[in-house]
């Protein structure tokens, strides 16, 4: 459940100060969408996490979180390949938190919602 606060936070986070990484690739406008799509993805997650029989609600927000994770990876390489090698680590740390929400999603398909 944690995880998922903290995406919630990262689009609060990114609604206020915006994503100067995102607004480099894509238009500035594109960073408010961003964040409240997060913010959203997040919520629902979260709520869906609360309880076993959630599972499908939290399988759904973990989709999009995961989804909206891996387009903020996604931002950086972009860079990256036009020669601003600093954004490497915004990408890998984009990246590495993939990985929480990618294998509850795995454990929620594995599991069916039995005993998620």
């Amino acid at each position: 459940m944690t995880k998922y606060v903290f995406t919630t936070l990262l689009g609060f986070a990114v609604a206020v100060a915006t994503a100067p990484t995102l607004d480099q690739v894509t238009s500035a406008s594109y960073s408010s969408f961003w964040a409240l799509g997060m913010v959203l993805a997040g919520a629902v997650a979260t709520v869906g996490s609360m309880r076993k029989k959630w599972w499908r609600i939290e399988f759904a927000g973990a989709v999009c979180v995961v989804a909206l994770l891996a387009v903020y990876a996604f931002a950086p390489v972009v860079l990256i390949f036009g020669g601003d090698i600093e954004r490497l680590a915004y990408s890998v740390i984009a990246l590495g938190f993939l990985v929480f929400p990618t294998t509850r999603i795995v454990t929620l398909i594995r599991r069916g919602g039995s005993d998620a």
